[in-house]
């Protein structure tokens, strides 16, 4: 995960924030201090990105890499209960509508590049 405003943190270690913090860090903590950081930031600069690398090694060995980046807004209070393990989710606004973006750019990469025979839908 990256947020604009932070300059890219917390990156790759997202739930130990680049080591700050261990895994075992609870959720209202790690949100306590994401919202800290960002309490100052303007709504317009509130911006970031969920970014995934997807790889898939088919049985005849063909393999298959994409990297997706899912862009997102949050807010600077929080809008909802946190789900076990995500606190994002409760400052992210629009979830489900990301959620459904990052679900389209998977299949149609999939569909694009034909890995597997068919997809249809999610669940």
């Amino acid at each position: 995960m990256e947020i604009d405003a932070l300059n890219g943190k917390p990156g790759v270690s997202v739930r130990r924030w680049g080591g700050l913090f261990t895994d075992e860090i609870e959720d209202e903590a790690w949100l306590k201090f994401f919202l800290e950081q960002v309490k100052e930031v303007p709504k317009e600069r509130r911006t970031g990105r969920y970014i995934t690398a997807w790889a898939i090694v088919r049985q005849d060995g063909a393999s298959f890499v994409k990297r997706v980046e899912t862009p997102f807004r949050y807010a600077t209070h929080q809008l909802r209960p946190i789900p076990p393990g995500w606190p994002m989710d409760a400052v992210t606004e629009s979830m489900e509508e990301e959620d459904e973006v990052f679900y389209r750019k998977i299949v149609a990469w999939i569909k694009e590049e034909k890995i597997l025979p068919v997809v249809t839908k999610r669940g």
